[in-house]
């Protein structure tokens, strides 16, 4: 049974997006997946992706929208209480169940695009990137932003450039025994809130994060930021091989 979704949303008007905006399409056409709907989220109004669109004589209205990444989420999600009703929907309509639900593919050349939509929420409690002060164990760390935002890998090489991160590693050429997930098992991010976002695999080289898992967990943020208790917040985006860590305060 291939993948179905609702609808996909592709984070990016870039020739990277697009390139996956006609993967995607072809994965249906080949009948690896299924989906209703699919989009390109952009803010610039003359991106490639505008530009292959209309070259194809391609209705820009049926498949752009134009907006940041994060209005898109938010204006999509809890914000608007679209949240909940998201929710009664895709728990009945989940991977698991083998019915459609919504899908985000991430931006990766976006900067750490779920941590700058909590700190757009939390704007008003004046939100404040803090240096992450955790013990992580892994072979590549590159800190930035004054160590507030991490990049990790289990990877010390440059990993081929559509790798799909699949059980025998192309580069090793054995067996991957790593997963970025078990950090939030190990409790090493235990301290304050942390919003934990897994990247599944798509088709190809392309991964997902469920527009549910979003929606509960910004939920589940907005009502901790309202008992004013909330101190220190994490926000955690990874696959198998790679991911990257925001930390900020609150007042």
């Amino acid at each position: 049974m291939s993948k179905k979704f609702r609808n996909i949303f592709i984070l990016g008007g870039h020739e990277l997006s697009f390139s996956y905006f006609e993967k995607i399409k072809k994965a249906k056409n080949d009948d690896k997946i299924d989906y209703e709907h699919i989009y390109l989220i952009t803010p610039e109004t003359n991106s490639y992706a505008h530009q292959e669109l209309t070259s194809q004589n391609l209705n820009l209205q049926q498949f752009i929208i134009n907006t940041s990444y994060h209005d898109f989420i938010l204006t999509h999600g809890p914000a608007n209480g679209a949240g909940a009703r998201h929710r009664k929907q895709d728990k009945r309509t989940t991977p698991q169940t083998g019915q459609a639900h919504d899908a985000v593919v991430p931006d990766h050349t976006a900067k750490h695009t779920m941590l700058q939509t909590y700190l757009q929420i939390a704007e008003k409690h004046n939100p404040q990137l803090s240096p992450i002060d955790l013990i992580i164990n892994l072979p590549f760390i590159k800190k930035l932003e004054k160590e507030a935002i991490w990049a990790l890998s289990y990877a010390t090489w440059t990993c081929p450039l559509y790798c799909d991160e699949p059980e025998i590693c192309p580069y090793t050429t054995k067996q991957r025994d790593w997963d970025l997930g078990k950090i939030r098992i190990d409790g090493s991010m235990g301290r304050g809130v942390v919003g934990i976002f897994s990247c599944e695999p798509l088709v190809d080289e392309i991964v997902y994060i469920s527009m549910l898992s979003i929606y509960e967990q910004i939920e589940a943020f907005q009502e901790q930021l309202n008992t004013n208790q909330l101190k220190e917040v994490y926000v955690f985006t990874h696959s198998h091989c790679h991911g990257i860590l925001g930390k900020f305060i609150v007042d």
